[in-house]
């Protein structure tokens, strides 16, 4: 693949997402009241900001060329901390969402707390802001500005903190590396392949359930024991589960198309965690056998390395931001009611204001 295709790609990724999350983000808060919309809104506010950081990106690599307002510190810095922070933060996001709809379907009555979640989802968010400053704190006197365009993007290298020693062997620089670019990957990453089993394996049974047959011969007034208020409780029972199951069913296939983009992220990750516990240098990778090898034959070939990271960083992350919102306007018939309600709305308003004149 050229640049071209690779920048086309996350270019097209970045518009749909900027533009579908926006679409949907009204639906979310008119209904926010449920705790799922509560984290759909902060999906679709964090996908949004996605393809606001990684739209310089998605140009960088179209055109093979640095936008000139990246030369800007103020504009660097901003699309940086985008970069930075909304990757992380969107697989936090599906994993907590998908955990919440586990439990939901596994024990059905259990109360879950809805400002306990709301406030882990939030200090999360506060967490991954507070460390993307860190380069603003403690910077090397060599790198004048805070992130600096290095390949298609803005970032900030560990190397260039003065407080931490940058050779591996020193434990600092291992833990460091760990908890802020490995940890937030991979561990959130488990939590989103075991709740999506349980999840799959709770709807396929209850799918095969078959619902109670009830027959009703002869007409009784509707009191609490008659056939009638019975038949109208198994009704409405059936209709709650099934909402329910149809809901379970949205954030499966939210949760599948995470892991469906986010496997290259973790194939990556899980190597440099493999080469950080084992002292392993960078000619050691586990995804040797997807990338072409080099022309002399010792390892993998350097251009095919660096497109790897680009997909990984870059056009994995969009792309699922992208598609996000195309798996609720394919399942939530709500959000297509609320977009043309607003239209007819906006319309009306325009022809009154014009009429007016």
């Amino acid at each position: 693949l050229t640049p071209a295709v690779f920048g086309g790609v996350t270019l097209i990724a970045c518009l749909l997402s900027i533009t579908l999350n926006t679409i949907c983000l009204p639906y979310f808060i008119l209904h926010r009241s449920r705790l799922s919309n509560a984290l759909y809104i902060a999906i679709t506010l964090n996908d949004v900001l996605s393809g606001v950081g990684f739209l310089p990106s998605a140009i960088s690599i179209f055109r093979h060329l640095v936008p000139a307002w990246l030369s800007s510190d103020v504009l660097c810095n901003v699309s940086g901390l985008l970069t930075y922070t909304t990757p992380k933060y969107s697989i936090f996001l599906i994993a907590v969402l998908s955990v919440v709809r586990t439990i939901s379907l596994c024990c059905p009555f259990r109360r879950i707390p809805r400002r306990g979640i709301l406030g882990v989802v939030i200090g999360y968010a506060v967490t991954l802001f507070l460390w993307s400053f860190v380069p603003y704190i403690f910077i090397g006197e060599a790198k004048p500005r805070k992130y600096t365009f290095n390949l298609v993007s803005c970032v900030f290298l560990l190397k260039d903190l003065t407080f931490l020693r940058t050779h591996p062997d020193y434990p600092d620089f291992t833990v460091t590396i760990f908890f802020t670019r490995l940890a937030p990957f991979l561990m959130p990453g488990i939590l989103i392949f075991v709740s999506c089993w349980v999840s799959v394996v709770a709807i396929y049974r209850a799918a095969r359930k078959k619902p109670t047959s009830s027959t009703c011969s002869a007409p009784a007034s509707p009191s609490s024991g008659s056939p009638i208020a019975k038949s109208t409780g198994r009704s409405r029972r059936s209709r709650r589960e099934s909402r329910m199951l149809s809901a379970s069913v949205t954030i499966v296939m939210v949760t599948a198309t995470c892991i469906i983009f986010n496997m290259p992220v973790w194939l990556y990750h899980c190597n440099r965690l493999i080469r950080l516990i084992f002292r392993l240098d960078k000619t050691f990778n586990i995804y040797g056998w997807l990338l072409p090898q080099s022309e002399s034959g010792a390892g993998t070939s350097q251009y095919a390395e660096i497109y790897f990271r680009v997909f990984v960083y870059v056009v994995a992350v969009v792309a699922n931001a992208a598609m996000n919102p195309i798996v609720y306007l394919s399942r939530m018939r709500g959000i297509l009611r609320v977009l043309m309600g607003t239209f007819r709305r906006t319309t009306s308003s325009f022809r009154k204001t014009s009429s007016r004149f």
